[in-house]
């Protein structure tokens, strides 16, 4: 009994063990979860956080849909704390998402709800904590309105694209048309005028004369030349050459287009003097005389 009497007394000169909550708030925890803050010139609008969001306290309101201009809201008296918008928000590193270690106060009927522009617009608009379940409802309904609105926007605009792109293709098949029958009227011009032209005049063609080239009853100097040098000349074709007056490779250097037809005709040489290059072949051994 005494124990209990000297321990008693020890306890009334010590420090109080519990506090007073609510009305003295209890110290966090380190490393505790507490309110969602948000950066909105960090975000770029990937609706993650509002996928993964169990309860449903983050929601985006798209106020323009042709633009894509959303709006963030966010509700922390639904919000569980999990964490889960910042672990998938891609920004969150950088700061777009942080979640803080303590929580708001408890809301109370009276209480006055904080303004603060990184709880979002929602929260910017409510003053008055009796009527903020109310207005999350319809703030809630406004939103899904304005995805269905983007739905629709989306669907549209599809819609459109796809009609431009019918009536652009529709429209290069109607000029590739064209373009055909324009080249096939202009080809039938074409052949008309070429059947006419061939029938009013046929022009010969250019005839080349013959010419006798120089002849010699008689080797110059008494002595020929070895015309069998000359590829494609063999000794008959000399012997053939020498009857008709051709000893020298000077002569047949000299040849002319007349001479080489007059060689064709004579000497039935029929294109072996072009062919084999005779005139090239006396020049060349001409010149090495």
């Amino acid at each position: 009994m005494v124990k209990m009497f000297i321990e008693s007394l020890k306890n009334l000169t010590q420090k109080p063990a519990t506090i007073g909550y609510p009305h003295t708030p209890s110290p966090s925890p380190k490393d505790y979860r507490g309110t969602i803050y948000y950066q909105e010139d960090l975000c770029i609008f990937c609706d993650l956080c509002e996928d993964v969001c169990p309860p449903g306290a983050i929601l985006f309101e798209i106020t323009n849909a042709a633009e894509n201009i959303r709006e963030y809201s966010y509700n922390p008296y639904l919000c569980i704390y999990c964490h889960a918008c910042v672990d998938v928000c891609p920004k969150a590193d950088e700061g777009c998402l942080v979640q803080a270690e303590t929580r708001l106060a408890p809301l109370g009927r009276d209480s006055t709800l904080p303004q603060d522009v990184k709880l979002g617009y929602f929260m910017a608009k409510v003053t008055e904590a009796k009527n903020l379940d109310r207005k999350w409802d319809a703030f809630e309904a406004r939103a899904a309105q304005s995805r269905d609105e983007m739905a629709e926007f989306k669907a549209e605009k599809k819609r459109l694209k796809q009609a431009a792109m019918k009536a652009k293709k529709e429209a290069d098949a109607k000029t590739k048309a064209e373009a055909e029958a324009k080249e096939e009227v202009q080809a039938e011009i074409t052949i008309e005028n070429n059947v006419e032209t061939k029938t009013e005049t046929k022009k010969e063609p250019t005839k080349i004369a013959s010419a006798m080239p120089q002849l010699l009853t008689e080797p110059k100097d008494g002595k020929k030349d070895d015309l069998t040098q000359i590829k494609g000349i063999a000794e008959k074709i000399e012997l053939i050459l020498n009857e008709k007056g051709i000893y020298h490779f000077q002569q047949i250097a000299l040849w002319t287009e007349e001479n080489i037809k007059w060689a064709d005709e004579n000497i039935s040489f029929v294109g072996r003097v072009k062919r084999e290059k005779w005139i090239e072949q006396a020049k060349e051994l001409l010149a090495k005389k």
